[in-house]
């Protein structure tokens, strides 16, 4: 039995003639072409092998960077799982391994920095139920900067939440704003994010999971 997964490694097509980008209990690792980040996540779990299949579409991202990097595993098995790219940065890429064991996955995420002001976070609700399928699209002009999820060893798999960003529209870069970079006026952490916290500390290591996105404002 095997649980959830998120990254790239291209395979066959499999139920729903969807194009999977791992096969069950296989490794994820995915990126998006340089100047995207994550626009969809579309999953399909099967009970025999307690895993997930997935597969991610891109979209270009104003003002996205080449200055990219990876994180390290940011959750343990059977824990609950929380991350959010550095300000200013929008999800591009995201990278998993499965345990028959735990039938659970450790996952990994892939930052790039994007000119926005990242004041205007918030947290979804829960995108799936356990076992089910699903797919999730960005609202537009948003970006997804973060995830958040708790495992549930009954179902062996986790639930998710996405919080989405506002990215600006295009003709945006003519509202300039003051040349002081976003990130030196230390402003808190969106407090939409931080109010799910409390949530999935409640199911210890029985954790869920929320994407979040970040609304983009081009700074001069």
């Amino acid at each position: 039995m095997k649980s959830g997964a998120l990254l790239l490694i291209l395979t066959g097509l499999l139920a729903r003639g969807q194009g999977w980008k791992n096969s069950y209990d296989g490794v994820l690792n995915f990126q998006c072409p340089a100047g995207q980040s994550i626009s969809s996540i579309t999953s399909e779990h099967n009970n025999r092998y307690e895993d997930r299949v997935w597969d991610f579409g891109c979209q270009v991202t104003s003002g996205q960077t080449a200055e990219c990097s990876w994180s390290s595993y940011v959750n343990d098995f059977d824990q609950v799982l929380f991350f959010e790219c550095p300000a200013q940065q929008v999800i591009a890429g995201t990278s998993s391994y499965h345990s028959n064991i735990h039938e659970d996955r450790r996952w990994k995420f892939y930052c790039c920095k994007s000119k926005f002001n990242d004041a205007s976070c918030h947290w979804t609700s829960y995108v799936n139920s356990f076992d089910e399928y699903f797919h999730w699209t960005v609202p537009s002009k948003n970006v997804l900067v973060g995830t958040q999820s708790y495992h549930q060893n009954r179902e062996e798999w986790r639930k998710f939440t996405i919080s989405p960003h506002r990215q600006p529209k295009l003709n945006l870069n003519l509202h300039r704003q003051p040349s002081v970079p976003v990130n030196l006026h230390h402003q808190p952490r969106p407090a939409a994010s931080t109010a799910h916290r409390p949530e999935t500390e409640k199911y210890g290591a029985t954790g869920a999971e929320k994407r979040v996105t970040r609304s983009q404002a081009r700074k001069s």
